[in-house]
């Protein structure tokens, strides 16, 4: 995607690749809003990757029943929803607000995985019934620094995770 990338309105069903089942944003940053993310599949976020991607926002989107394969490997199977990473330079938040995630599922973050440097804001958002086979059955946090991840005025209900964190893990 380009720095003026929008994508609104959209409903994505059954999208299927590694790096983000339905939308890939790489070194770039972009507004995704009003747009349904059903059934996707990918290795690192099931419907959308951010990578190197601050300054992008989602908003009044639905991740519904997306996924990473079902095995355990922490590298490649987080988020099963969203995954956000940069692990190197100054990047702009990355905004999530008025979501809902529910029924996602990934081996790490059954909806969000997040690493690196790139801050992530998430806020009045609804996470129900996620999961992931280890850590953070709603949420995933890896960040380095502290700080980097903030979640504000969230509900988390019926996530559940095989290891640690039912519905956060940072």
């Amino acid at each position: 995607t380009g720095p003026a990338t929008r994508i609104e309105g959209f409903t994505i069903t059954g999208g299927s690749e590694f790096d983000g089942g339905a939308v890939k944003v790489q070194s770039s940053r972009a507004t995704l809003r009003d747009c349904r993310f059903v059934d996707c599949q990918g290795g690192t976020g099931g419907a959308v990757n951010l990578a190197f991607a601050g300054g992008t926002t989602i908003e009044d989107c639905v991740f519904l029943g997306n996924f990473t394969p079902p095995v355990i490997d922490p590298f490649f199977i987080q988020g099963g929803a969203l995954y956000v990473s940069g692990n190197s330079g100054t990047h702009p938040p990355v905004r999530v607000r008025r979501c809902t995630f529910q029924g996602n599922t990934a081996g790490d973050g059954g909806a969000v995985h997040s690493n690196g440097v790139v801050p992530v804001f998430v806020s009045h958002c609804i996470f129900r019934d996620n999961g992931a086979l280890r850590w953070g059955g709603a949420i995933q946090n890896r960040s380095w620094n502290p700080g980097v991840f903030t979640l504000d005025d969230c509900l988390l209900v019926g996530n559940t995770a095989g290891d640690d964190g039912g519905a956060v893990y940072s």
